[in-house]
């Protein structure tokens, strides 16, 4: 039987939030209490949130206003010395709720960057090639991701698409949504 990974498993080494009010990056790691980091299937970027303690006034020092970037440094107990680095961008305070006069405990939902970013832009651009080639050419191009190609290659030959001003992710599901397998399976 295979060994469950937990998420205690992992040890946060530095959780640290830049902001646009502050010069230098703020290391909340000693008052975060959780992380959960949520993959789906369906989304091509991960989401999660986190609970802190704010003992430091770090709710009203920040001013939170969706532009806040995330860098969370993650360590597993299995691999000593590799660390996972993931960077998110807080998407919304779902709570905040005073404990004491001077403490305040906050829920806060975050989106990867990936995500932030893709809606910063639209697109409309001629793409030509295989559909998994031209998937990976609109991350890259757009987004600066690099994308493993599928071993299972696609039916369709050679393409020319024209993008109609979408975002990076939408251009890519519109693709992938008229991809199939050699034997008509569709591609997710």
């Amino acid at each position: 039987m295979a060994d469950v990974q937990h998420a205690g498993d992992y040890r946060i080494i530095s959780f640290l939030i830049y902001s646009y009010k502050h010069d230098n990056p703020i290391d909340i790691v000693a008052h975060v209490d959780e992380i959960e980091i949520y993959e789906n299937i369906g989304l091509p970027f991960l989401t999660g949130n986190f609970l802190m303690k704010d003992d430091m006034r770090f709710y009203d020092g920040v001013s939170i206003n969706g532009t806040e970037m995330i860098e969370i440094t993650l360590e597993s107990p299995e691999n000593v010395g590799v660390q996972i680095l993931k960077r998110f961008t807080i998407s919304e305070v779902v709570v905040a709720t005073k404990t004491t006069n001077n403490i305040e405990v906050l829920k806060i939902k975050i989106v990867e960057n990936n995500y932030f970013n893709n809606n910063l832009m639209k697109i409309n651009k001629t793409y030509t090639g295989t559909p998994d080639i031209i998937v990976q050419n609109i991350l890259r191009d757009n987004l600066g991701i690099e994308m493993e190609l599928p071993v299972i290659k696609p039916f369709q030959q050679l393409m020319k698409i024209v993008v109609p001003y979408q975002t990076p992710f939408d251009a890519c599901a519109w693709v992938c949504s008229m991809m199939s397998t050699e034997l008509g399976l569709p591609y997710f």
